[in-house]
């Protein structure tokens, strides 16, 4: 199995490089200032998809959280339509439109989907200081080369 900290890092840097807003690692970003952000969680779940127990490396589901914030609903909305574009988003002939980056040597990114529904957005907080945030899970499917 893959060190699961590259693997978050490569998340975190794949939302990032297709954002114009800043995105966290486990984290609000230090500056937002009024824009949008998302925050990448690495959380529980996925599985080792192999059963050779026994082998270097296994073929890998993880499991990570992108939590989309705005100051308004629409830019909540916004930001998570964007970070489920580059996760998810695919080309007519069936590849991803993002590519992703080696993860590390021997491991690479083979599939990525969507866990459980597109997230509604909850707001947080009174006006004029209130938040608005939407949560969507993805798993990343990893498999040595």
């Amino acid at each position: 199995m893959s060190d699961r900290r590259l693997v978050t890092a490569s998340v975190v840097a794949v939302l990032q490089g297709a954002a114009t807003f800043p995105v966290g690692d486990g984290r609000a970003p230090d500056e937002v200032s009024g824009r949008p952000w998302a925050i990448v969680y690495s959380i529980d779940g996925g599985r080792l998809l192999d059963d050779n127990l026994g082998a270097r490396e296994h073929s890998t589901d993880l499991v990570y959280q992108v939590t989309s914030i705005g100051r308004r609903r629409d830019q909540a909305e916004w930001a998570a339509d964007l970070c489920r574009r580059t996760m998810l988003a695919r080309t007519p002939a069936g590849a991803f439109q993002v590519v992703w980056p080696a993860v590390a040597a021997g491991v690479v990114v083979v599939d990525r989907q969507l866990l459980g529904p597109v997230g509604g957005v909850k707001s947080d907080g009174n006006p004029p200081h209130d938040v608005h945030s939407t949560t969507e899970r993805y798993i990343v499917r990893l498999v040595p080369t």
